[in-house]
């Protein structure tokens, strides 16, 4: 079985586990699923662990892989405890969700990590720093106080370069130095996916911006990259 993590709010997601489970065992779990249902979790025998899907008490073993789109828990998703009650639970099922998915045998899109639920960093500062020591070309960024500048922001006028690869193959190439450089950003951040933005400077050479660790399921050629990963990984 496929696990479709994600938000309670996501369309995208919620569609997207219709779409795999046509051609394969697969469901979309949230936290909702989490916290209302059976989650039998053992350290250090992690194989005897359960977990409870659509009503299915199964074994952990029996997950072919997981498609991870919720880098963090947030009170917002637990509509169903007390306000009060809703920041200390969301932290309790983070912590849980790291746990599980870090553990966990089979392929997972992204593996959680103790600073964020889909990859090493939780802000693109990170991805920027790590770019920067691989001897990748940055962009210039202009930090400021302003909680609504986002130095991050791609530029309006068409000229960004977006890659994305999964399991060290890019989706769709660019056919610039783009591709091998989101290769190596992905592999160095131990990322199965990753997502990574470019734009051009002044005198047309490519400069990285910022990446996402969240698979864009929206996306037909994301998705049809994902549903092939796992084909290509099924017994």
């Amino acid at each position: 079985m496929i696990l479709v993590l994600s938000s309670i709010i996501d369309e995208a997601a919620a569609a997207f586990a219709r779409e795999l489970a046509s051609d394969a065992t697969a469901s979309l779990i949230t936290c909702t699923d989490l916290a209302c249902a059976a989650l039998n979790l053992h350290h250090p025998t992690f194989d005897a662990s359960t977990i409870t899907v659509t009503g299915e008490t199964i074994s952990v073993g029996r997950l072919a892989g997981v498609v991870n789109l919720l880098p963090v828990v947030l009170p917002d998703e637990l509509i169903f405890y007390d306000e009060a009650e809703r920041e200390y639970q969301a932290a309790e099922i983070h912590a849980l969700l790291t746990f599980f998915l870090s553990s966990l045998p089979c392929p997972v899109i992204n593996r959680a990590t103790a600073t964020s639920l889909t990859g090493p960093f939780h802000n693109p500062l990170g991805w920027r720093q790590l770019a920067r020591s691989l001897g990748i070309a940055v962009s210039r960024i202009a930090m400021r106080s302003d909680a609504f500048a986002n130095p991050f922001t791609v530029p309006a006028d068409g000229g960004s370069i977006e890659v994305e690869c999964l399991g060290n193959r890019v989706i769709a190439p660019s056919g610039t130095v783009a591709d091998a450089q989101t290769l190596t950003l992905a592999r160095h951040g131990g990322v199965e996916y990753l997502r990574a933005v470019y734009v051009r400077d002044a005198s047309g050479d490519v400069r990285y911006l910022t990446a996402h660790t969240t698979p864009d399921v929206k996306s037909p050629p994301t998705r049809g990259a994902i549903a092939d990963y796992f084909a290509a990984r099924r017994p």
